[in-house]
Parts: structure tokens; sequence; C-alpha cells
């Protein structure tokens, strides 16, 4: 992007909604390919060089556009960063995001768990999908770190870290890098793998358990004769990071994505940001909220074990999550 400004792509959280912000995407990518064919024309010349990321890239009237080529910066929250991982990270075109994101959707939100349990849906469940996103795509292997440098699109997830303060210019909200930014936040680096990023922004509470991650990665593995030590200093003083959904802080990563690229490329290098939301967003009632955490039946048995006090308190909070996790206020 050496000739342009920075273009940055921003998903919204929204649980099984997040199909929508891809469908937007994909008619955003066909008017791109419209557009540059229309260019072609104009010029003469059937190959458009210098449009996308990757400079020089050979005709693209049959090969499908990915937005990696086109976004400096893909971030998401939630469902929004699994697709950004998808999209970023993977380098999914947003056809192959599409069915991913529909498998998921299948194997996760379609098997409840049983009544009792501390999170609606099966975790292990998520991770094995997570991991089969990761291994089906060009890395092929699904324990990749996040961060790699060689990237050509830069890519970001917002995660809520529960047992450590928050990223240092971002508030409550905590986020996973697949780049470095050391020299300004060197406390803050990421050493995880993809589908633990993924697990990260995801957890929604009530739906799935939070992820504790070493906070060392892959660089804490140690060998020979210090490894009986290390692991005894690491279980002293190196307690696992553990991390909640992203939307409980940023559902609408937007105003974070500005900051960050400020950070990167300067305040006056933002070309232009595009933010996909998943639709107008419902109004909740105390007990529509409460139904929407807890299904129809743990809510009628809630209602039935606990007093009329204590029972409002819990109506009370579900109805403050989902307005923490509203999206269109970022951008008033």
């Amino acid at each position: 992007m050496e000739n342009r400004k920075a273009r940055i792509l921003c998903l919204d959280g929204g649980g099984v909604r997040g199909i929508t912000s891809l469908c937007m995407l994909k008619n955003i990518m066909t008017e791109i390919r419209t557009q540059e064919e229309r260019d072609a024309a104009d010029c003469g010349d059937e190959n458009i060089e210098g449009k996308a990321n990757n400079d020089g890239a050979e005709s693209r009237s049959t090969t499908p556009l990915k937005p990696c080529e086109y976004f400096d910066l893909i971030c998401g929250t939630s469902t929004g960063g699994l697709i950004a991982l998808m999209l970023g990270r993977l380098e999914y075109t947003v056809d192959e995001a599409i069915e991913q994101y529909m498998n998921l959707g299948k194997e996760i939100f379609g098997k409840r768990k049983r009544c009792f349990k501390s999170s609606k849906y099966g975790h292990n469940t998520l991770e094995k999908c997570l991991k089969k996103v990761v291994r089906e795509s060009h890395l092929g292997d699904e324990n990749a770190l996040m961060k790699d440098e060689r990237c050509r699109c830069r890519t970001f997830v917002v995660s809520a870290h529960l047992n450590k303060h928050a990223d240092e210019y971002e508030d409550d909200a905590t986020i996973l890098r697949s780049y470095d930014l050391q020299a300004l936040l060197p406390e803050y680096a990421f050493h995880g793998k993809i589908w633990e990023a993924g697990r990260a922004t995801s957890a929604a509470p009530t739906f799935f358990k939070p992820i504790s991650i070493d906070p060392r990665g892959e660089s804490s593995n140690t060998s020979g004769v210090i490894e009986k030590a290390s692991r005894k200093l690491k279980a002293e003083t190196n307690k696992k990071d553990s991390y909640s959904d992203g939307g409980t802080v940023a559902n609408n990563p937007c105003s974070i994505a500005v900051r960050e690229a400020g950070r990167i490329w300067g305040y006056g290098n933002i070309g232009c940001i595009v933010s996909l939301g998943t639709g107008p967003e419902p109004k909740f009632t105390l007990d529509q909220a409460t139904k929407e955490m807890l299904g129809p039946k743990i809510m009628w048995l809630s209602r039935k074990l606990l007093t009329d006090f204590f029972y409002l308190r819990l109506q009370l909070a579900f109805y403050s999550l989902q307005k923490m996790t509203r999206t269109e206020h970022v951008h008033k």
C-alpha cells in the first residue's frame, strides 16, 4: 500500500446472524470485480495491476477475489472475529468463508447441551470445528500460530481478558493480533494459536466456557535438564490467561480498528473503513433477554425456583448483557 491509504474491514458480533455480514461482503466484492473489469475495458488492458495488496496479480476474471488482497486490516469481535480470522489470517474467499460459517452453525448451535450445565453449547465441539477451519485453509496445520508477519493482511480479534488488565490502549478490551506491535505494546503480544484466538473472541457468556491460554504459547516449551525446574516455575509464576467473548466489551470493533490503524500507519493514512453489522438490533424486554440467554425451559424453571426479587435480578443481569453488546452507537 505504498501509493495509497489503508483500507479497513470491521465485522461486528451477532451470533448466527454473522452470515449477514458475509452476504453483504460478497456483494461488495462483486462490485469490486465489476469496477475492475470496467477499468480494464477503459484502459484496454485485461490485467489491472496494483488494485489489490499483491500487486501484479493475474487476471481476476475467473479467480475468486479474496478480501485479504484488498483490505490492509481485517478485524472482528465474537462471530465477527471468527469471520475476520477466516478472511484475514486464513485468506479464505467470501464463498469459502460462507461455507465454513454454515458448517460451524450446524455443528455448534445445532447441538445444545442438557439442562443444568454452565454453558448452553459444548466448547469441545467449537474447538474441534475451529481446528478444522484452520486445517482446511492454505496453512494446512490446525495448530498454526496467530502471529505471522508474512501475512499480506493484518488481522486482529477482540476478546475480554478475565484475569489480567486489558490492552493499555483499549480500556476493557484485549486485542489478539496476527502482527507485531512489540515496539509499542511489548507486554501485550499474543503467542497463541489461530483456533485459540477464535475461541477467545467467541466464548460468549452462558453459551461457551472461557478459554485458558498459556501466555508464552509455543515459546514456553523447554527441554533438557531444566525441563523439570521449568515446569515447577511455570506452575508458580506463569498462570494461564483466561479469555471470554469480546462482545461484552466491544461488539463493534470499529473504534478500536481506527486507533489500531492510527498506531500502525498514522491517522492521516486511513483511506476507508467498511464496517459490517448483522442486521437491525432487536428491542429486548426483560423476558425476551432472559429467554435468549437461558432458553425457554431453564427460564421456566428459574421462575419457579427463585423468589421474585432474585428472578428480577437475574433478568436485569441478562438485559444488561444484551445492552452491552449493542453495536450501532459506535458510529454515532
